[in-house]
């Protein structure tokens, strides 16, 4: 079971959205601020310290990627356009047109952004932040929007009014398929709930496996640096969030641990040979380091 420790932190209020994204050494965290008047910032490096760094220009905040010279954050700004900040202060996008999902950046070489636009039909565009965008998907409506990197590429998951669709998008190559309602995506694998457990599909090699995990009311699935999260819900029980290692394909993960704070929002990302936890308790971010067993 892994120990896990409390990091100091100054106040951060926070409100709905909550993000992070590893560059380099450091996880960089994003959270909504509750009066919409900036996206908080927090830096948490390896040795388990926090700075606080001014907020961000936007309203809301729906995604955040590694770029080559630091973190790259989509969100919204006030009056309600689609936005997306490069190294913490130049507003490289200003969408007016109608939004159907905020954009989510995707980590690469260049950072790539993913964006829904219009209302009966809705568009799904890809560009770099800046420069020219294409249109991939076309749909009645987008209900949501996920996207991860892929080889030479982009993975895309398109809740829409017809269920979902999952595109892979590279330069010469466009696969799509339908996918259950309610999937998540994660670099190479998209995650659906079947009780007693979570069914992975790899687009890679378009396969699938079934990992058995506790609980019958699976939610809110996440794969990153090859943890695998979960929620689990049960009647008149409070909600408890898991983290786990990724086993090889036809392995369960080992030595699930719980979340430092069960029942609330938590994003995951590795750090060197640490896990590191960002919450929303209470409208307060807290931050907590630990190591997961082998």
């Amino acid at each position: 079971m892994t120990s896990w420790r409390y990091v100091p932190l100054a106040d951060v209020p926070i409100g709905v959205g909550l993000h992070a994204t590893r560059v380099g050494d450091r996880v960089h965290v994003f959270a909504d601020r509750p009066a919409g008047d900036g996206v908080g910032h927090v830096v948490v490096s390896g040795n388990g310290s926090c700075e606080v760094r001014d907020p961000l220009p936007l309203r809301s905040v729906s995604g955040a990627a590694a770029g080559p010279t630091g973190p790259v954050v989509a969100g919204a700004r006030v009056g309600d356009e689609a936005a997306v900040v490069l190294t913490e202060t130049e507003t490289v996008l200003a969408e007016r047109d109608e939004v159907a999902a905020w954009p989510v950046p995707v980590d690469g070489d260049p950072v790539r952004v993913v964006l829904a636009t219009g209302r009966g039909p809705a568009t799904v565009w890809i560009g770099t932040p800046g420069e020219d965008r294409r249109s991939v998907l076309l749909a009645d409506a987008v209900l949501g929007l996920q996207a991860a990197p892929a080889p030479g590429g982009v993975d895309l998951l398109c809740e829409t009014s017809v269920g979902a669709r999952f595109l892979r998008v590279e330069t010469d190559v466009r696969m799509e398929r339908a996918m259950p309602s309610g999937s998540f995506l994660g670099p190479g694998a998209v995650l659906a709930a079947r009780p007693p457990g979570i069914e992975v599909w790899s687009p890679d090699t378009d396969t699938r496996r079934r990992i058995p995990v506790r609980g019958l009311a699976i939610r809110r699935l996440g794969l990153v640096d090859g943890m695998l999260t979960w929620t689990e819900e049960e009647a008149d029980e409070p909600a408890v969030g898991w983290v786990a290692r990724l086993g090889p394909a036809g392995r369960e993960p080992v030595h699930a641990t719980r979340l430092p704070r069960p029942g609330h929002a938590a994003v995951v990302r590795r750090l060197g040979d640490e896990v590191v936890v960002a919450q929303a308790v209470a409208g307060r971010l807290e931050v907590w380091l630990g190591a997961l067993d082998a």
